[in-house]
């Protein structure tokens, strides 16, 4: 997948956002929520937004994406 450096940015975000915050070695099993609240009711592929967070903790905080 290719990823703009704008995305790439954000991801890096949160990588030091995970990391800042999660001191200890990634957790087995879990289940994730993520809340997002979009500026205008246009469709969009809710799939996507929730992506980028999960690949961006997938070492850090669970053991990979495919958890």
């Amino acid at each position: 997948m290719y990823m703009t450096a704008d995305v790439e940015a954000v991801k890096e975000d949160c990588q030091w956002q995970a990391r800042g915050q999660f001191h200890r070695a990634p957790l087995g099993p879990l289940a994730i929520v993520v809340t997002i609240y979009l500026p205008t009711k246009r469709w969009r592929d809710w799939k996507n937004f929730n992506k980028l967070s999960i690949d961006a903790i997938s070492g850090i905080i669970s053991q990979d994406d495919r958890q």
